[in-house]
């Protein structure tokens, strides 16, 4: 008995103690909410940055850059967590082929076909990939 009290108890502290997200997920996050930022033309204030952060925390860094990715080419309007969640996920060999696998191997946009380049007075925003321009 004492045994299950035990594992209950650590099951709860695991529960309370949140999980470290990787610097590479953060970045990743950070270069996708900036492109829509741009794209959209909307604001991305800190409060939802971090309700993105919360709500994406459990994909992967891939999964977070192909969702992030489809959402791009896929949402009309600034794109809610739960659509960049539905679209993380592969669907199939079809859904495969849209993401380009050769292209979530590009260092500068991270396979979703934009990168993000400072502004000439300042600020950032969204530009064509190279990777995308040759293929283009």
């Amino acid at each position: 008995m004492e045994q299950a009290g035990l594992f209950l108890q650590r099951q709860q502290n695991a529960v309370l103690e949140p999980r470290q997200l990787s610097t590479q997920f953060l970045e990743a996050l950070k270069h996708n909410l900036a492109l829509f930022a741009e794209v959209f033309q909307q604001e991305v204030t800190p409060l939802a940055a971090v309700g993105y952060q919360e709500a994406l925390k459990d994909l992967s860094t891939e999964e977070l850059n192909r969702g992030c990715a489809l959402a791009l080419r896929e949402c009309k309007f600034m794109p809610r967590p739960a659509e960049i969640i539905e679209r993380s996920k592969p669907r199939g060999e079809a859904r495969d082929v849209l993401i380009g696998a050769t292209y979530e191997d590009c260092p500068n946009c991270r396979g979703t076909g934009w990168r993000v380049v400072p502004k000439i007075g300042g600020g950032e925003h969204a530009r064509l990939c190279e990777c995308r321009r040759k293929s283009a």
